[in-house]
């Protein structure tokens, strides 16, 4: 079945109507949530708090907290008996499918939680400004008032790498979707770093029990070797990261998608 335009729109309106409920009841959730524990941090006087911390805190909780949730749970009508029944019998082809799935969470799912954000924030700054003269610093997608810290722009980047993650889970797994994909997550990370430390400790092994004792490492490297890693490989690993490593997932996603509908 080739892919028609038609079917992916009349696709994409069953998946607003499916998730609409759920979505609003789970962002007025967090919404909620988080004007309470504004309040209570006005209550305690955590002025430093309000002033400086509230975006840095708050605005990846409702990105990655409630966006990865819902990323998670987008195949979740494959693992019932009766959702399975009605989503093979749709009359659409898996790449309709799977896109509708895609844009509805990629695309759409991340301007409503950015959207709702900011609303949010400008609406609990008028309440704390009537109600206590507590100015909250206007939300800035590009800029933080913090050098180090992430940026909101810096926080949907890291969403788009963790959608390609959680798209594949949410067809991967059958049940908790979102947990079993956060634990696969921690033993790959943790895996990962016992192989490079095994690795440093191989063929490094007195730059391995120096660092390991916190004391200097017994060389200094190279400029050419310190220019490459700021530079060169920096630039290489970012791109790995931000573009090769989703594309990869979302390509094995598509795969297993077409595993599952077999």
């Amino acid at each position: 079945m080739s892919f028609n335009i038609n079917r992916f729109l009349l696709l994409l309106k069953q998946e607003f109507n499916y998730w609409r409920r759920p979505a609003l009841f789970l962002l007025l959730s967090v919404v909620v949530f988080l004007s309470c524990v504004a309040v209570f941090m006005r209550i305690i006087e955590e002025k430093q708090f309000l002033n400086y911390e509230f975006h840095i805190t708050f605005f990846p909780l409702v990105l990655l907290g409630v966006g990865l949730v819902m990323v998670s749970a987008c195949f979740r009508n494959l693992n019932t008996k009766e959702g399975r029944s009605f989503y093979l019998m749709t009359p659409a082809s898996t790449e309709e499918k799977y896109l509708s799935k895609f844009f509805i969470t990629f695309i759409v799912l991340p301007l409503l939680l950015i959207v709702t954000y900011f609303i949010f924030a400008f609406i609990m700054n008028q309440i704390l400004m009537i109600t206590s003269g507590v100015e909250i610093p206007s939300f800035r997608f590009f800029e933080n008032d913090f050098v180090n810290e992430p940026t909101p722009y810096d926080w949907l980047k890291i969403f788009i790498v963790l959608h390609a993650v959680f798209f594949l889970g949410s067809i991967t797994f059958r049940k908790l979707e979102f947990p079993k994909t956060m634990l696969v997550c921690f033993l790959i990370l943790l895996v990962l770093g016992f192989v490079f430390n095994v690795i440093i400790f191989l063929f490094l092994p007195e730059f391995f029990n120096e660092v390991l004792a916190g004391k200097k490492p017994p060389f200094e490297p190279s400029e050419s070797l310190v220019n490459f890693t700021e530079h060169t490989l920096s630039t290489i690993i970012k791109t790995a990261f931000y573009f090769v490593f989703p594309l990869v997932l979302w390509i094995a996603a598509y795969f297993k998608l077409i595993e599952k509908e077999a």
